[in-house]
């Protein structure tokens, strides 16, 4: 830190050092990823996903959610029928926004970004 003297206080500026980004070798390709043991806490977001939407749509059994581990996310895919989106979704998004809210803070916990994908039936 260096201060600056001024008329009535000094004036106390800081250096930001750079950080050493990570080197190839340190990153984990999507498919090395994938290749890996399942993890219990993703496994257990997946059941909590699969039980929170098949709770709140009309047709259960057609329920399947699906995930895959990049670098630094997991992606949950959620494959629903398209008589049941509406359901999924909720009244303003306010059902999908709750389960990734709560998706989101359970990963976070253990360290783990959480993206939340629903399907896209166009009309």
């Amino acid at each position: 830190m260096t201060d600056v003297e001024t008329k009535s206080k000094p004036i106390i500026t800081r250096v930001r050092k750079t950080t050493v980004q990570n080197t190839p070798q340190e990153e984990i390709s999507a498919k090395d990823a994938q290749a890996q043991e399942p993890c219990p806490i993703r496994e257990d977001l997946r059941k909590y996903i699969e039980h929170t939407v098949r709770g709140i749509t009309s047709t259960p059994e057609q329920i399947q959610v699906n995930y895959w581990v990049g670098p630094n996310t997991t992606v949950f895919n959620i494959s629903v029928p398209r008589e049941s989106i509406g359901q999924l979704l909720g009244s303003k998004g306010k059902n999908i926004t709750g389960i990734r809210s709560l998706a989101a803070a359970m990963g976070a916990l253990k360290g783990i970004r959480v993206i939340i994908e629903v399907p896209y039936f166009p009309k």
